[in-house]
């Protein structure tokens, strides 16, 4: 019975088997063919799809125009810094929300060090399509460039390093700008945005000769201590040769004859703007500092760096680019001042950069501002590195009712109704009022300092500047400003005694008379001949010689004008 039904069971077994391998077949076959058109169409969209061209990915397995492997992970979100670096150590593309859509903004993006940096630009090169360029800041020849969206290109990157400050300049619409904030190699992200001068009135001309006897009551007053003036400025014999400021600004009139050819233009680096002073105020203030008659250190060389326009502003992006050329120009060992007389809100990344300056081994002397408040509030003049300078009235120890104050700033000096060079023509002066005009009075008498007794570290040179300034004379301060008024070097060819050892105390008592006084036992003698008399000699030894110099023989012959 069992034996009659084993051929149908192995009948059945076979049937069931060809029917199963039949079915796998067919399905294999079946799969096979969607693999194939899903591979074509992922590789038509592949090369055919760039970030820079679409709002949007296309397809959740892709990163900018690049495919990601089979078993990779999904990109990067924007919640936390990230890594845009593969397994291999080359940079991929970040994710974008949107590319070609929005308006575009000039950003200021800080990298994290230079080695990142390099990565980073690489990222930039392939999955946004830009250029580095790498010459954007060498000189007067190539310094030149527009703010304006519709004339720079928007595909430029120009990178910089200031001290120990990395990063770049380019265009970004905001939410690309967001995404590449969450790089692990960008530290900040900052907009750009416009600065304007510190000064508080619109200049106006006076055609004079600069040789007419005027009178520099600002000159006068920070060469002495106290009132009133004597109506000379003194000031060392080397008279700051051998320095060079370079003034920030809106360019120099350098063919003017306060600068007898001392003043050069060094570069231009602000939207749309000539090699030459339009404005003014850069040539009132390279007078201030260094001008032969109305100027603090009269053989100072002076270098025009020109990041403001003929209405007197510019961008913070200007100011990088003058600063990093000033940088590149700058080596060790070299007598470099920088003077800023502009100022913009509170800026942090502003006041790193200026910082970078000091690292380097630059003097850098920076206005107030003018909105009579709390300086902390303003940069560059905030900058810890700095010396900020506030504003007095020339004649009296009043402080300028504009001047900003507080414990940003390091000293006061003249800087209402100040007289200097103008642009109207090369003899021409003008009268300006602001802190931008107490600054460039500090910035020559670092210089004076250099040249009379050698360079120093920038935290030394204001150490020894306010420990030659004038203490607790200045009028109208609130209590968290410093009563420090600028002072020029006296008359000395060396640096003041500074004692290292304190003062010797007395350990034992004072001595002791133990016996009585000697007393005289014997009669004076009494003479008894006529003295003789000698006839009057040509030169009598008991009358000071007028021919002597009483004063100190360590010091200069003061110069006096």
């Amino acid at each position: 019975m069992v034996n009659l039904h084993i051929p149908k069971i192995i009948t059945i077994l076979a049937l069931s088997i060809f029917l199963l391998v039949l079915i796998e077949s067919t399905l294999a076959k079946s799969h096979g063919s969607v693999n194939t058109q899903s591979s074509e169409t992922s590789g038509t969209e592949s090369v055919e799809s760039k970030p820079i061209e679409t709002e949007s990915l296309k397809s959740s397995n892709q990163v900018g125009s690049k495919t990601l492997k089979k078993g990779s992970s999904e990109p990067k979100t924007l919640e936390s810094k990230t890594s845009n670096l593969t397994e291999t150590g080359v940079p991929s593309c970040p994710k974008t929300a949107s590319i070609s859509s929005g308006t575009v903004k000039k950003y200021i993006m800080k990298l994290s060090s230079q080695k990142a940096a390099d990565k980073h630009y690489s990222m930039l090169e392939n999955c946004f399509n830009k250029v580095i360029n790498n010459n954007h800041s060498k000189g007067a020849n190539h310094a030149k460039h527009d703010n304006n969206v519709n004339n720079l290109p928007k595909n430029q990157v120009i990178p910089f390093t200031i001290g120990s400050y990395t990063g770049y300049l380019a265009f970004f619409p905001s939410d690309v700008a967001a995404e590449l904030n969450k790089l692990n190699e960008v530290d900040d992200v900052i907009e750009d945005i416009k600065v304007k001068l510190a000064d508080t009135d619109p200049c106006y001309y006076e055609s004079q000769d600069v040789s007419s006897d005027l009178i520099l009551p600002n000159l006068d007053h920070i060469d002495q201590s106290d009132l009133p003036l004597d109506g000379y400025y003194n000031y060392p014999g080397s008279k700051g040769e051998g320095v060079t400021i370079y003034v920030v600004d809106t360019g120099i009139n350098v063919n003017h004859s306060e600068f007898g050819g001392r003043a050069t233009h060094g570069g231009t680096f602000c939207n749309g703007c000539p090699d030459f002073d339009d404005h003014g105020h850069g040539t009132h203030v390279a007078g201030i500092a260094g001008g032969s008659i109305h100027g603090v250190a009269k053989n100072v060389n002076l270098v025009g760096i020109k990041v403001l326009d003929f209405a007197g502003e510019g961008y913070i992006s200007d100011i990088i680019l003058g600063l990093n050329y000033v940088a590149s120009q700058h080596n060790d060992g070299d007598n470099t001042v920088i003077n800023m007389s502009f100022t913009t809100t509170f800026m942090q990344a502003l006041n790193d950069i200026v910082n970078g300056m000091s690292i380097l081994g630059i003097h850098t002397v920076c206005a107030a501002g003018n909105s009579a408040d709390d300086a902390c509030q303003y940069s560059p003049g905030s900058a810890a590195n700095v010396i900020s300078v506030g504003a007095t009235k020339p004649i009296s120890n009043d402080v300028a009712s504009f001047s900003n104050y507080g414990q940003c700033v390091g000293i006061f000096a003249p800087g209402d109704s100040i007289i200097s060079a103008g642009i109207l023509s090369d003899i021409d002066l003008a009268m300006m009022s602001g802190t931008s005009q107490a600054s460039p009075h500090v910035a020559g008498t670092v210089a004076l300092i250099i040249s009379q007794i050698g360079n120093m570290s920038p935290d030394d040179m204001k150490s020894y500047l306010y420990g030659i300034a004038t203490y607790d004379v200045i009028t109208g301060l609130d209590n968290s400003s410093p009563n420090i008024f600028l002072r020029t070097p006296h008359i000395r060819t060396h640096p003041p005694r500074i004692r290292t050892h304190p003062p010797r105390i007395q350990t034992h008592p004072p001595r002791i008379r133990t016996h009585p006084p000697r007393i005289q036992t014997q009669t004076p003698r009494i003479q008894t001949q006529t003295p003789q008399i000698q006839p009057p000699s040509d030169s009598d030894p008991d009358t000071p010689d007028s021919d002597l110099d009483p004063s100190d023989s360590d010091l200069d012959p003061s110069v006096q004008t």
